[in-house]
């Protein structure tokens, strides 16, 4: 977790404690209470979370500082293969490029008018445009179940459970019908793949892209595949969610030759 960027205080603290066996963070209060104590946290009840004053930033330090490990970065680097960096670019415009444009301008004026904090969500928005629209559905599900995570004082792996389990189930099968999948940007990143494992056969891929929620799996064959070895199967997508920024009406990633292989849904 070494370098992690907590955009939210709160809640970046509040995940990263949860991870750790023997600390009782099941839920939100309990972290708030970790940092500020009962009066103040009582105090703040209506008004949500406190405010981190800086009699009480030493504290947060202390816990974020027992949790994170760190190395010199030659101790990665020098165990590692070299990185090759390789930019691609593809061209965005579709049905929803006016929309996510559209947010990404009112995301640059709120920044300047009301800071960062809350102008954050027109940028999730911009980018989930670009990438796929679908991932605006997913964000307001988890949203629901975060609110009422903080409101009910749940772990969040518990609120919602039965509601968030079954809008979930809803949102993966819209995705599975027809092509609903597809998007200019995760047929950019299938490309990617598929020209790469032309070369490369047994490389495996890291993908730090929202478009992983609708990418589907390459499985090599070898020799000549026919046309009907290549249709894609429907089966549920592998949830990984990791964000990345976004360009006006461009994103990086690639189109590339097709080599020879079948293609599955994971």
């Amino acid at each position: 977790m070494s370098g992690t960027h907590i955009d939210n205080t709160w809640m970046g603290g509040y995940a990263m404690l949860s991870l750790l066996r023997g600390y009782d963070t099941a839920s939100p209060s309990t972290m708030k209470l970790a940092s500020t104590g009962h009066e103040e946290s009582y105090k703040a009840k209506g008004r949500g979370v406190p405010f981190l004053t800086y009699q009480k930033i030493s504290r947060m330090i202390q816990m974020m500082d027992a949790i994170t490990l760190r190395r010199p970065a030659t101790i990665v680097t020098s165990n590692l293969p070299p990185l090759y960096h390789q930019l691609q670019s593809y061209k965005f415009e579709t049905c929803y490029t006016s929309m996510s444009n559209a947010q990404l301008d009112e995301f640059l004026r709120r920044r300047k008018d009301d800071g960062l904090y809350n102008a954050f969500a027109y940028s999730m928005r911009a980018r989930h445009y670009a990438y796929h629209p679908l991932l605006l559905e997913l964000r307001d599900i988890e949203t629901r179940r975060h609110l009422a995570s903080m409101t009910r004082d749940e772990a969040l792996g518990e609120a919602l459970l039965g509601e968030y389990a079954e809008s979930v189930a809803k949102w993966r099968k819209l995705v599975n019908k027809r092509r609903n999948w597809e998007s200019t940007r995760t047929v950019a990143l299938i490309d990617v793949m598929r020209a790469h494992l032309k070369n490369h056969t047994d490389d495996a891929f890291i993908i730090m892209d929202e478009s992983v929620f609708f990418c589907i799996s390459i499985k090599w064959r070898p020799g000549r595949v026919s046309p009907s070895m290549k249709t894609t199967q429907t089966e549920t997508p592998q949830m990984i969610k990791t964000p990345q920024s976004m360009g006006k009406s461009q994103s990086s990633a690639t189109t590339g030759v097709r080599p020879r292989m079948t293609v599955k849904r994971f």
